[in-house]
């Protein structure tokens, strides 16, 4: 029988709060300091903000499959493939259409009423 802590001592990427003390290795050189809670907070948020995008990138660096870096911060394995893909691009957003207000359909009318009231 495997006991969690053996298997918890071997695959350390892959417990939350179970990390080996300080930092979880990648290739030699790398290092990246462990957080013991999901990102992800149980799906409660869609977007990632800077932080879990520069972990998310590390960890692809480091060589973590994009299954095992999902599982690690408690995100969608849909959402790290989006943002390896998308890397640390900025988003383009377009500038925004002008709204019609909702008083300009009666322009006309207040302004035709407020010449003949002065």
């Amino acid at each position: 029988m495997n006991t969690p802590h053996l298997w918890a001592s071997k695959f350390p990427q892959f417990c939350r709060g179970v990390s080996p003390p300080g930092l979880l290795a990648g290739r030699a050189g790398d290092a990246i300091v462990a957080d013991a809670s999901p990102i992800g907070a149980g799906g409660s948020s869609t977007v990632v903000n800077l932080g879990e995008l520069m972990m998310i990138l590390e960890l692809h660096r480091q060589r973590l499959k994009g299954s095992a870096i999902a599982r690690q911060l408690g995100v969608d394995r849909k959402t790290v493939r989006k943002y390896n893909a998308r890397g640390l691009e900025p988003p383009a957003y377009g500038p925004r259409p002008v709204q019609q207000k909702s008083t300009d359909p009666f322009l006309p009318y207040l302004r035709d009423r407020l010449a003949g009231v002065c």
